[in-house]
């Protein structure tokens, strides 16, 4: 009788861990998180192209983005690669998102300047979430990839980028690079702004972005002038201990911005 007893808590036990592992691994019961604002932006603007080859998300942190391109984009094929060189974070998304993990979909873990580029015509790189500097840091140690590519009638290469700081010195950098201005937006998400660029390249006579921005300021809002003063309040304290030629010229233009939207 005792030797039955255990028999079936042991069936029990194994029907529960099969039910735990069917739940874990079961898309429709753990559907994706909803984008935040600021990450809505940058998917739209990636769903504009839907016949990507292949779309690249580096500094993917949580992989959200470019989880979300992967379900919106299977009908395509197009291959949605996750990349980070965080090991940890890279680890995690490959144990909680193996399921997804079909032949296109890639969760590598990987230095930008290593990625490998395939020779398809059409690919998007978003890189969002990091600093201006590394932004460009980035995009830079990618163009060889980039600029080896065969060129074609068909060839797009996009980058849509979001940093959360150092913009005047990435868009200084972008300047410098052969890509041209596609479009620019300001976008707010939870009381934070942000500068969201989208980018193509373009080997002869491009037009990049310009130091502070044109379109993206258009209409002047509250929210706008809160981004500017905060802007023109930090490079004012960096001049005061650190009067380079680029603070001074990051203020002046805020500054001049400032005036030219709201007369001040």
């Amino acid at each position: 009788m005792v030797k039955g007893v255990i028999l079936r808590q042991f069936h029990s036990l194994i029907l529960l861990l099969f039910m735990l592992d069917a739940f874990a691994n079961n898309t429709d019961i753990q559907p994706l998180r909803q984008l935040r604002p600021r990450l809505v932006h940058l998917y739209n603007w990636a769903q504009r192209t839907p016949d990507y080859n292949a779309i690249w998300d580096l500094c993917c942190d949580h992989g959200l983005l470019g989880l979300h391109l992967h379900q919106a984009t299977t009908a395509c094929g197009t291959h949605v690669h996750l990349v980070d060189q965080v090991e940890p974070i890279i680890d995690k998304l490959q144990t909680q998102y193996a399921h997804r993990q079909d032949g296109n979909l890639s969760i590598c873990l990987t230095p930008a300047e290593h990625i490998r580029l395939a020779k398809q015509a059409k690919q998007l790189f978003i890189i969002a979430g990091v600093g201006g500097e590394t932004v460009a840091s980035i995009i830079q140690s990618i163009l060889p990839a980039i600029q080896a590519l065969p060129l074609g009638t068909h060839q797009q290469i996009d980058i849509l980028i979001s940093p959360n700081k150092h913009v005047f010195s990435l868009r200084r950098a972008l300047q410098a690079m052969p890509f041209t201005l596609i479009e620019e937006e300001f976008v707010s998400d939870k009381g934070r702004h942000h500068e969201h660029m989208f980018l193509r390249y373009q080997p002869t006579a491009p037009t990049p972005p310009s130091e502070v921005g044109d379109a993206l300021w258009l209409p002047a809002t509250q929210d706008k002038r809160i981004y500017i003063d905060k802007l023109i309040k930090h490079y004012g304290a960096l001049c005061h201990y650190s009067p380079t030629a680029f603070n001074q010229q990051a203020l002046a233009a805020y500054q001049a911005l400032k005036h030219k939207l709201f007369g001040e």
